[in-house]
């Protein structure tokens, strides 16, 4: 349960700031299911790199019990840039065609 809880809180963030990203940019017009499946994806590989960098015990330090909230909180980040990301492309491709 120990290795299973990043994780979960990864997904759980990467959710949130993938819908927050994709409601704060409008312009952008991308679905509800795709924000999610995207900040889902984008919440876990920033998850996993903030831990792997040592990011959140360099910030939050060692021991404490915020690991957890600065696990989401990096999903979360990481969730809504690849929205962003992903919905600058398709934007900019909906342009070209």
């Amino acid at each position: 349960m120990e290795q299973l809880l990043p994780l979960i809180m990864q997904v759980i963030g990467g959710a949130l700031g993938g819908n927050g990203a994709a409601a704060a940019l409008k312009n952008i017009n991308i679905s509800k299911v795709v924000a999610t499946i995207v900040g889902i994806l984008g919440g876990v590989g920033g998850g996993q790199l903030a831990d792997y960098a040592g990011l959140i015990e360099k910030v939050l330090g060692a021991g404490t019990g915020g690991e957890i909230a600065g696990n989401g909180g990096a999903a979360a980040i990481g969730g809504a840039l690849l929205t962003a990301i992903i919905g600058f492309i398709k934007k900019s491709m909906d342009k070209g065609a």
